[in-house]
Parts: C-alpha cells; structure tokens; sequence
C-alpha cells in the first residue's frame, strides 16, 4: 500500500474528514487508482485513506483550471509556483456523504417544525376570530340562578341582567310577590330578596344558598358574606325548573332560544363548522359534537411518516375545537392517547362492585374536562367526561378485575361535556 508522506496542517485536514486534495511536484500518484487505499502519514502519525481522483498537470495554473472550484481545495496552500508536471491525489471523505445526509435531516426537521409552528400560528388566529364571535355572543349568555332562604325562587339572567323569574314553593309566592326583579344584576337581585325575606320575617341567620350551573356565578356572589354558592349539574337544574309553580314560560324562554340561535350563528361563521364540529338546536338546547368525519381521522392508525404528520394536524385541530367550547386541556398531550387514541375519552370513573368509583380527583364541573390525579375511595356517579391528564398508572384499574370505561369522543357535547350512559365503552387493559 502506497505511503504519502504529508505536511502536518494537509494530515490534519484530512483527519477531520474535510475536502483535500494533495498536490506535489513528485509523482506521487504513481502506481494508485481512484477508489485505492493509501496511507497519509507525518514524521508521528499515519492514517489509511481512500483515493477520490488522481490528477496530472504541466504546471500549477493548469491543474487550478483543471479542478475548476476544487483547486481552493489544493495543499499545502503554499505551494511554489513551478513550470514542472504537476500530481494530485484528491482523498474521499466519508463525511461527505453522511454530512449530507445530516443536513438533509437537519433541514427536514427545520422545514417540518417551521410548517407546523406556521400552522399552529395560523390555527391560532383563525380560532381566535372564531372566538370573539362567539364570546360576543356569550356576553347575552342565559342562566338559571336558584335562590334559596325558604322561599325558593329561580331567576333567569340574560348576559348580567335578571329578565324573568319563577318561585319554586308557596313560601315564594307569599313572600316575593310582585318583586321588581327584571333589569337587576345578580348581587342587586340577591340583595333585594334578602332583604325583602328579612322585612317579612323570615329567619336568615342560615344565610342564602345560590345554585347554578354556571361557575361564573361563584365570582359574582363569592363576597356575598351571607351567601354559600352550590354548583349543581344540568340533570339537577332541570329537576329544579320543573318545581316552578308559576310563571311557566321560564321552562321555555323566547330568551334562551334566541341566545342559542344567536350561538349557533355564531359558531356556523367558523371556518372549521361542518368539518371538524357541526351544532343543533333541539328543545331550544344547544348540542355541538365532533364531525363523524373528524372522528375518523382521530381514530385512524399512524404507520408512516405523512400518517404521524397527519396525526399532528389532528392535533391543532382537536385543540382548536376544545379551545372553541372552553374545554381544558393540557398542551402536553392527553394522557392515557397511547392506549386508547385520540378517538376516545377515559372517563373519571370505573365502575366497581356495583359501583362508579371515581379515579382521581376529577374536575366534573360544566365546560371542563380534567383531571387532577390522584385518587379516591369515594363512590361518585358523575356524568362528565374527563381526559386523564396525570401520570398515575392506568392499569391500576386492571388490579380490580375492571377494564376502562371510555367515551367516543365523537359522542361528548362539546357545550357542556354532557353525553348519554349509553354511550359509554368498556376497554379492557
């Protein structure tokens, strides 16, 4: 095997596997191929290299023009200037090859994490016009409040202002007949009753009770000192609406129709209604799901490359349509994903010994899907649905002989995180 005896800064070039081509006024390319091996060595060190190309020139400048853009790559780059035959060894470099390589993947993640953070952004903006179409219309939003002292009443709110009420026992009548209720914002309305319970004679010591579903509530009543706040679930305001004893039309308010009307509008202006989420109104109530055609993406298998950036897509859209009914979530994923899919919910319960057990200490109030972690010995039988956000270990449930009780996702009401027993899915572990 041919030795090439070089200078150190050429020895070292090649050594790092950078572009060399080594030129000398001796033959050194004698007896050597492209493609052979030869060893480079100093006075201290040697080292076994392949031959690109070999080259021979009448001088100098004719192998400069004969290497074209190559000859920055000749050295030593002292070399003399000679009128003398001239001999080149160009030497291959494996990083070649595998620098390219690198690159291409470099500029492929780049290009890849650029498109997705330009998408992210633009999903962003789009659900962020949706939004302040909705959240105006929101600002009319219906309530039902449930107040309580003895007498019980419900007053309907529209956005902050009473417009109807109805008493849900005869104390009610008796006590907050003829009340001027409509047009009051909640802390003037629960004010007026009390005082009102408290001129008639009622005992108040026990304070008032004040019932909704709708946690925007708590804030307003929260520095009420008399007032103790009661979140209540849908099923229970619509126990509650049916004990009216007058004022009936509150069961089937022109207001709350046209605030859901109002909403679906509202909603249907958004780019992505009808195709990843699509609204109706029935019994003047609202329901949103999940587009079947949606649905079937989320729950597809990702096998290649183009499935898993598919997959991401998904993913900005699952959460815009979450971000569009104020469900909550977190941005790190949705635990549990890698057993189920993305096409399905682990609910906060798991049904045992007869039982619904929560797992976890789980947030079932309206709008929200979460979950704390944790978990508990109480039995609760809740009708919200909750992705697992914690990194406690699903398969506890496995150590009770119970699989996991799961919901399509395509079967949650997106408005109020509602949906039907019946929908309900055993998976087991």
């Amino acid at each position: 095997m041919k030795k090439i005896i070089l200078d150190d800064i050429t020895y070292k070039t090649i050594k790092k596997k950078k572009k060399c081509i080594y030129a000398s006024y001796e033959n050194i390319t004698e007896g050597i191929h492209s493609e052979d091996q030869v060893i480079v060595a100093t006075d201290a060190k040697e080292k076994k290299v392949k031959v690109l190309n070999i080259y021979q020139a009448e001088n100098l400048e004719k192998l400069k023009s004969k290497l074209k853009k190559k000859a920055k790559y000749i050295y030593p780059k002292d070399l003399e200037e000679k009128n003398e035959d001239i001999y080149a060894v160009e030497f291959k470099s494996s990083f070649k090859i595998i620098r390219k390589l690198l690159l291409i993947l470099l500029l492929a993640i780049l290009l890849f994490l650029g498109i997705n953070c330009i998408k992210i952004k633009m999903k962003e903006a789009q659900t962020n016009r949706a939004l302040k179409e909705i959240n105006q219309v929101k600002t009319n939003e219906i309530s039902y409040v449930f107040i309580e002292i003895n007498p019980k009443i419900v007053i309907e709110f529209k956005g902050n202002k009473a417009v109807n009420y109805a008493c849900l026992n005869e104390d009610c009548m008796t006590v907050f007949d003829n009340m001027e209720l409509v047009d009051k914002e909640l802390e003037q309305v629960v004010d007026t009753l009390y005082q009102k319970a408290k001129d008639k004679g009622i005992d108040v010591t026990k304070g008032v009770n004040v019932s909704s579903i709708n946690e925007k509530i708590k804030e307003k009543v929260k520095n009420i000192e008399y007032v103790t706040y009661i979140k209540i679930e849908r099923e229970e305001e619509q126990k509650l609406i049916n004990e009216v004893i007058n004022h009936k039309e509150i069961i089937n308010s022109s207001h709350k129709k046209s605030y859901n009307e109002e909403l679906l509008e509202a909603y249907q202006k958004d780019k992505d209604y009808g195709k990843t989420y699509t609204c109706n109104i029935n019994h003047d109530e609202l329901s949103c799901y999940i587009t079947d055609q949606f649905y079937d993406k989320l729950g597809k298998d990702y096998n290649s490359l183009s499935d898993v950036l598919l997959q991401i897509d998904e993913i900005v859209n699952l959460m815009a349509v979450f971000d569009k009914f104020g469900i909550k979530y977190t941005t790190t994923g949705i635990e549990g994903a890698e057993l189920i899919g993305l096409d399905k919910l682990v609910l906060d319960k798991i049904y045992l010994n007869g039982e619904y057990r929560s797992w976890g200490n789980g947030s079932i109030s309206s709008n929200t899907i979460s979950m704390d972690g944790g978990s508990s010995n109480d039995y609760v039988r809740s009708y919200k649905a909750s992705i697992r956000l914690d990194s406690y270990d699903l398969g506890e449930a496995g150590m009770y002989g119970t699989g996991y009780h799961v919901l399509p996702l395509h079967k949650l009401n997106l408005v109020d995180s509602s949906y039907s027993e019946s929908d309900v899915m055993i998976l087991n572990p």
